[in-house]
């Protein structure tokens, strides 16, 4: 199973060698997206597939807004609210 990191890592095309200070950027950002869907009321477990994949994804968009300002994309937002969804409702 891949970890955030690896995830945020395959999104962004960083396969390889990459420096420790980008690195250390990636997980300031993944720490920033748990950060930011916890302060939304997402209870997250790191760890876990799916909530792995969604702090890979928004520390994804973290990294690229950062330089084009860009909103959320609807597929992230989607995924955002189905998490908050299915915690409410005890979904999966």
């Amino acid at each position: 199973m891949a970890s955030a990191m690896d995830t945020l890592r395959a999104d962004l095309g960083m396969i390889g060698d990459v420096p420790d200070e980008m690195l250390d950027f990636l997980q300031t950002q993944l720490d920033q997206a748990v950060s930011d869907l916890s302060d939304g009321g997402l209870l997250l477990t790191p760890g876990v597939a799916k909530d792995d994949f969604l702090i890979a994804a928004y520390a994804a968009w973290l990294y690229r807004s950062r330089v084009t300002g860009a909103g959320k994309p609807p597929r992230l937002t989607r995924m955002i609210n189905s998490r908050g969804v299915n915690q409410i409702t005890g979904g999966s």
